[in-house]
């Protein structure tokens, strides 16, 4: 499949379609029982709409931006490291520093401005890593989300045995914050590997493709 057809395949994919991905590639939910997955996935994604909508009921026509600046966090775009392995597009460092990777611009090149998804410029995706990472601001504030709470037993059904929380449940709920936040169209998942996709064309349709093939 042409690069950029791939790259909008998997931007056009269904929200659940892209969960699922998401679901694989963290190795431990595959310790969720298959009884409570369809809640899991249901209160992740509720804690992110629901922190959205309390956000815009507060702020009305404030942009992300503004917002964030009202909660005083600090905001750089900087240029991160990019490796093909693994390359952020943003981060929250506690206790209030979000980092936005402006440095991928200067790697994407004119991939985006060249494709069907032309749209996906710095000012579109930055909001919606900016609302996705302070999403995880609002996270530290709350530790009574279910994200925050909810554990998986790291050696299956041994009684007493250690357990272990999951990042993607909260990687979830940071996406759906962002589009009902942004009033997104699309569920914005799988959004880092979109935007870090020209960066490494080869490997990146390797990692996609292998992810399609997980749905299906």
């Amino acid at each position: 499949m042409d690069h950029k057809d791939l790259v909008k395949k998997v931007f056009y994919l269904s929200m659940r379609d892209k969960i699922r991905i998401q679901l694989c590639e963290d190795a431990l939910s595959s310790k969720i029982p298959s009884e409570e997955l369809e809640a899991v996935i249901v209160d992740s994604l509720k804690n992110g709409i629901d922190s959205a909508r309390q956000i815009k009921a507060q702020f009305h026509e404030k942009t992300i931006a503004e917002i964030v600046e009202s909660h005083e966090i600090k905001l750089d775009y900087v240029d991160m490291m990019t490796q093909e392995d693994f390359t952020s597009i943003g981060s929250f460092e506690l206790p209030n520093h979000i980092l936005i990777n402006q440095g991928l611009v200067k790697k994407q090149g004119t991939f985006f401005q060249e494709s069907e998804i032309n749209f996906l410029t710095f000012d579109y995706w930055k909001e919606i890593v900016l609302a996705h990472e302070f999403f995880h601001y609002l996270q530290e504030k709350d530790k009574g989300m279910f994200v925050n709470n909810y554990q998986v037993s790291v050696w299956g059904k041994v009684p007493f045995g250690p357990k272990s929380k999951l990042e993607v449940l909260s990687e979830i709920a940071a996406n759906a914050f962002a589009q009902e936040l942004l009033e997104l169209i699309d569920y914005p998942g799988l959004i880092d590997m979109i935007l870090v996709f020209p960066c490494y064309p080869e490997r990146m349709a390797l990692k996609l493709e292998k992810a399609l093939k997980k749905i299906e």
